[in-house]
């Protein structure tokens, strides 16, 4: 923003008294052809913002999230899913086994295998993955994630 000793144009002044607690005031700025500042209030109007907060803010959650627990955090909806456990977007989110979700991000011609947490490391897996994937044709160069 310019201050007011840089631009003789300067609002700033007129913007704080305009400003009211039910709406948004923002500028934009514009070079006209002659080369001057040319300033543009628009002025957004946010009615009844805290009954859409309250709204959003409601601490009940709808989701069927199967073996999961629903979450509602800021008005978002999502399931947290326990170890093994993933959440399937083709089910509205329901969680299920990491292998029934996409074949567990293994390639297609692969066997997906369930992991826990603890032996993820011991099995030269990414944490938080969950999976071991060996391919049907036993190529081990991708880690079964693509068989080609």
């Amino acid at each position: 923003m310019y201050r007011e000793n840089e631009n003789k144009n300067y609002r700033g002044k007129e913007l704080k008294e305009e400003k009211h607690k039910s709406s948004v005031i923002f500028v934009e700025r514009e070079v006209n052809e002659r080369g001057k500042m040319e300033h543009f209030n628009i002025k957004l109007k946010q009615k009844e913002w805290f009954r859409n907060v309250r709204i959003l803010n409601e601490e009940k959650c709808f989701l069927n999230c199967g073996k999961g627990v629903c979450k509602n955090a800021h008005g978002y909806e999502y399931c947290n899913c326990p170890e093994g456990f993933s959440s399937n977007p083709e089910k509205n989110f329901e969680c299920e086994e990491h292998c029934k979700v996409n074949n567990g991000g293994c390639d297609k011609d692969a066997i997906c295998v369930p992991i826990l947490y603890e032996e993820e490391e011991k099995n030269n897996v990414v944490k938080g993955v969950g999976v071991i994937c060996k391919c049907k044709n036993g190529n081990t160069k991708y880690n079964g994630y693509y068989c080609g």
